[in-house]
């Protein structure tokens, strides 16, 4: 028997158990006893009619390919009932006051239900009122009615209609007569029902006329094709069911669910569910705390056990201060390929983490309105004959967020070059080349400069220059492609820098282990974790960004198609030579140095010797008179 109290709207909701091994044995039962009973039947068939909670603990069933049983009594969690009910009811209002249309809004996280729920109301009318018509309407037409696909909505409601008793089925039902793939439709010729499946046009069931309409997944549409689709259905049905997960904030969907517009809407949590939402918890000022006192010990035990990846979660960007978590949704996010921004699409229902952004928006926000401030200098960084010069310039190249001592020294400090390599072409279409510099030992941004018309062997010379500036900073760069070669081969043998970012990698035909130099960017995975633990960095405090265009350019970040683009204002290089520059602290940090190892191979700043190897440089070096010839504002070099 269900413990859910005795509710006037479904009166035989508690004839039926909630656990599924209980209600499978009571469904057996039942179907045994009813066989040959004709009033039994007729009796099961009207409860099940006037009371939807006991249809589907009746006669719905759900397929879970992931488990050992693959078919299961749809045996309701407590949260589903409300929502049950609430579109249930929308349905009803709908048809009892043509002049006031209702929308239903679901917004669901990821396995919950939610789909078969609208699914098996829709099959509980179609079975009982006279008339009624429904349209389904999903992306494209292989997701609505595809008979290959028992994913798709269409063939979702044929396995249903197979699992009813045959006595809950219309006594005229033929499947071949009356299921017709070609016309994606359901007919129930004892009253006259209709369901039928469309892609989402411009031309969903114009000048037609239907009880109600269910979308499903329609954050997901193209957004003309959701526009389209809404203008055509407004004045056909009455009621129009709306669920999704998020997938981006703007659009249709998102609009329904954040806007004031007039309709019912449904909430589906994970934190609800009472299966997904065992064992749930929070970290508070980095500390497991129980949410439940009765699963306090349980809580405290897991956190035990799985402290390793708690601490991988934490790394990855999955763990956030004061935030719900549960042992189920520490699963999800621990899934090989899950990202951060998945768990937000999928789990947390928050919009804005599921813009495909690499970058959580909610972050950069905060790093716009609290850390990022204009340059304290700007101007444009000289070589000549191995000495760098700085020239005060407003809107020059190099921004430094310190100013510089009286003989342009730089900050005590232990510091790192990041460096985003361009093509160097100098046109409005081109890339930046960037370097970014930051404070190691206080996380803080303290350069930038940023120039398209600057040559890989250039960059390399002045990245050099910078660093040796820097007090021997670290120097970390994109390895990838032959720009990156070429800059390092102008880094490592031209200029003989020596403090440059290296990793082991063990040799594939060897399999000895082997120095690689540079970062390489060869998957997309590398490009993701880049930004992810840039976002994360800047989120718990330990990178402060100070240049509001790095930032504003990491919002521009996006997937599509599995692939990561950019689409925002410049081209994103900015956030590539930052993130490296982070990567670099974090190797600083992780070997724990104050100066760097290869220090006494470069000769402090100033000293003769400095001098003598800039001189030796400078002699290896084709333009040794003006390096920086093929800069566009030569004049700005005197």
């Amino acid at each position: 028997m269900s413990d859910v109290a005795f509710d006037p709207a479904t009166p035989y909701y508690d004839l039926s158990p909630v656990d599924q091994v209980k209600n499978l044995q009571w469904r057996i039962r039942m179907r045994e006893a009813a066989l040959h009973d004709p009033d039994l039947q007729a009796t099961l068939r009207q409860a099940a009619f006037e009371d939807p909670l006991f249809f589907f603990q009746a006669f719905m069933f759900c397929v879970e390919p992931r488990g050992r049983a693959k078919i299961l009594p749809f045996c309701l969690w407590p949260h589903q009932i409300p929502a049950i009910l609430a579109i249930d009811k929308a349905i009803s209002d709908s048809e009892g006051n043509m002049e006031e249309p209702i929308d239903v809004v679901i917004d669901k996280a990821r396995a919950q239900g939610a789909t078969w729920i609208c699914l098996g109301l829709i099959l509980l009318r179609w079975l009982r009122d006279d008339m009624f018509s429904a349209g389904l309407v999903t992306r494209n037409m292989d997701a609505c009615d595809n008979a290959d696909d028992p994913s798709s909505l269409m063939p979702k409601l044929d396995w249903a209609i197979k699992m009813l008793p045959y006595w809950m089925r219309p006594q005229s039902w033929n499947p071949r007569v009356d299921r017709l793939i070609s016309k994606h439709s359901l007919t129930n010729r004892d009253n006259g029902a209709t369901i039928v499946g469309y892609a989402a046009t411009g031309d969903v069931a114009r000048s037609g006329r239907n009880t109600m309409f269910f979308f499903d997944e329609v954050a997901a549409f193209e957004t003309n094709d959701a526009e389209d689709a809404m203008n055509s259905t407004q004045f056909v049905a009455n009621c129009r069911v709306f669920c999704s997960t998020h997938n981006g904030d703007t659009g249709v969907y998102y609009d329904m669910v954040f806007g004031d517009s007039a309709g019912v809407k449904v909430v589906l949590d994970w934190k609800d569910n009472p299966t997904h939402s065992r064992l749930l918890y929070r970290i508070v000022n980095g500390q497991v705390m129980p949410e439940r006192p009765e699963e306090a010990a349980e809580v405290m035990k897991y956190a035990k056990k799985h402290a390793a990846d708690l601490e991988r979660l934490k790394r990855r960007g999955f763990v956030k201060e004061n935030k719900l978590r549960s042992k189920w949704y520490d699963t999800q996010c621990l899934r090989k390929g899950v990202a951060p921004r998945g768990i937000a699409q999928e789990l947390d229902r928050d919009p804005r983490g599921t813009v495909g952004k690499l970058f959580d928006m909610e972050v950069l926000d905060r790093m716009l309105d609290k850390y990022c401030k204009p340059p304290l200098w700007e101007g444009t960084p000289v070589i000549r004959s191995g000495k760098l010069y700085l020239i005060k310039q407003e809107g020059g190249f190099l921004k430094l967020w310190f100013l510089p001592g009286l003989d342009d020294s730089a900050p005590l400090g232990n510091f790192v070059v990041g460096a985003d390599i361009g093509t160097g072409t100098d046109s409005e279409l081109s890339s930046n080349s960037v370097l970014v510099g930051t404070d190691s030992a206080t996380g803080e941004q303290i350069l930038e400069y940023a120039d398209s018309g600057i040559a890989e062997a250039r960059l390399a010379y002045l990245a050099v220059a910078l660093a040796e500036w820097l007090h021997n900073a670290l120097i970390i760069w994109e390895a990838t492609g032959p720009t990156g070669k070429r800059f390092a081969n102008a880094v490592m043998k031209e200029s003989n820098y020596a403090h440059i970012y290296k990793r082991e990698r063990e040799n594939v035909r060897s399999h000895e282990k082997m120095e690689v130099y540079g970062w390489n960017n060869n998957k997309t995975s590398d490009k993701a974790d880049l930004f992810e633990d840039l976002w994360v960095a800047m989120d718990e405090g330990n990178f402060t960004p100070r240049s509001d265009l790095m930032i504003r350019e990491c919002g521009g970040w996006e997937w599509k198609d599995g692939k990561i683009i950019y689409r925002g204002t410049g081209h994103g290089d900015r956030s590539i030579a930052t993130g490296l520059a982070w990567k670099g602290m974090k190797d600083l940090r992780v070997r724990g140095l104050d100066k760097p190892p290869e220090a006494a191979q470069n000769a402090p700043y100033g000293t003769p010797a400095w001098r003598m190897e800039q001189r030796k440089r400078a002699a290896q070096r084709d333009d040794d008179d003006d390096l920086f010839a093929g800069f566009r504002r030569e004049a700005a070099y005197g």
